[in-house]
């Protein structure tokens, strides 16, 4: 149900002249899907009005420890390989813009404080890359290289939103006060007045899904340091 997707990473690697490999960790944010619906109802004390442009996105993080071997450090080319693991994290984050007076917030009165689900799985990680060097003219590794690597990442079931692909996944906690016949109150905030009575959205349904995942990375590496 997270056919392709995009994402920014950053990673940094030790290597040593009396160690075959390198060892290394590395972060990237993955961002699968985002859905906005306007003018829902919400009731806060920040907010002029009792609508607001509410946005839930959803992101995999995946933190990964690594060892590295790669051939030919010096020369231009220098091909590659890494094995590691560790973690991935799925994640619902929630924001709201009034669209009046355009105030935003992080929706903190949400359940989970702005998450309506986060959950995380173990991974087990492997990659193979090249590393193209930009200037050839220095007869080592140190300086800025083009960096081209297929990563795959193997995990747990975990359990994640895509609100793109299935409208209910969208509920939220509005902490709205409605009328009787569902209709959101314009008055104050407080009180149990005149039928009044406070609504707040179910849990909603979550896919249930092993994590794997094939990841394509085009990036830019500095190498501090002479590897002669």
């Amino acid at each position: 149900v997270v056919p392709f997707h995009g994402g920014i990473g950053a990673s940094f690697f030790l290597t040593s002249k009396r160690l075959p490999f390198a060892f290394g960790y590395r972060v990237n944010g993955n961002y699968y899907s985002a859905v906005t619906k306007k003018e829902m109802p919400i009731v806060r004390e920040d907010y002029v009005h009792e609508v607001a442009d509410i946005c839930n996105s959803h992101n995999i993080t995946q933190n990964v420890l690594f060892f590295r071997a790669e051939l030919n450090k010096n020369g231009f080319v220098s091909p590659y390989a890494e094995i590691g693991g560790g973690w991935a994290n799925y994640k619902t984050r929630w924001s709201a813009m009034d669209p009046y007076e355009r105030s935003n917030d992080n929706c903190e009165g949400y359940e989970d404080s702005g998450l309506i689900l986060s959950a995380y799985t173990m991974t087990a990680n492997g990659t193979a890359g090249v590393n193209l060097k930009f200037n050839n003219k220095k007869k080592n590794c140190s300086g800025f290289w083009l960096n081209l690597a297929v990563d795959y990442s193997y995990g747990q079931n975990v359990k994640f939103l895509n609100s793109k692909i299935n409208d209910e996944q969208f509920s939220y906690q509005s902490g709205i006060n409605v009328t009787q016949n569902g209709a959101p109150r314009h008055n104050t905030m407080t009180g149990n007045s005149n039928g009044n009575e406070v609504q707040s959205a179910p849990m909603p349904p979550f896919f249930t899904g092993r994590h794997e995942l094939l990841q394509f990375r085009v990036g830019f590496v500095m190498v501090i340091g002479n590897c002669d």
